[in-house]
């Protein structure tokens, strides 16, 4: 209903905030938790249930798993498209990386930082790969971005912050 936007405003807020906290609801399987995700991205709750949703997974390399499995109780290899959660999300949100137009040909970088004090990464690209590393020291946010191109880049920091520019490298704290 959030994502079709069937329910909007306050409205999807609550009910966010109902699937993630109600007793009376149920919990979502491994499939739909790339759906739950992007319902809890578009009213604003991403970074405080993304990481302990992901964490799930941890349960599977634990189990020395060698492929995602379809439940952490019966960890036998599916192989499903949906098990690559992880890596969409370690690549558009924890290192903020999505296309804007193009494909990549012009990007947005917008990384969540759910907790976490440092992420680094590499997105492959039809125009090549973009490297991404940031830190939080303290209150001080610091993320360094190269491409194997030129690009043009929407880099919007954590305080909201928005810069534009079109580099090849590009340094900002």
């Amino acid at each position: 209903a959030i994502i079709s936007n069937a329910v909007t405003g306050e409205d999807a807020l609550r009910l966010a905030k109902e699937m993630m906290t109600g007793d009376d609801v149920a919990k979502s399987s491994f499939s739909k938790i790339y759906d739950l995700l992007r319902a809890l991205d578009k009213v604003g709750m991403y970074d405080e249930y993304a990481l302990p949703l992901l964490s799930q997974w941890d349960k599977m390399v634990e189990k020395h798993c060698t492929t995602w499995c379809e439940s952490t109780d019966f960890p036998r290899s599916e192989c499903h498209g949906w098990s690559c959660t992880p890596v969409y999300e370690m690549t558009s949100k924890i290192l903020g990386v999505t296309p804007m137009e193009n494909g990549f040909e012009k990007v947005k970088i917008e990384p969540h930082l759910m907790g976490l004090t440092y992420a680094k990464g590499r997105v492959p690209t039809g125009y090549g790969y973009i490297d991404v590393s940031w830190k939080l020291d303290g209150d001080k946010f610091s993320i360094d971005i190269s491409s194997s191109k030129e690009v043009e880049m929407e880099i919007i920091l954590p305080d909201g912050k928005k810069v534009t520019t079109k580099a090849k490298d590009y340094s900002i704290a």
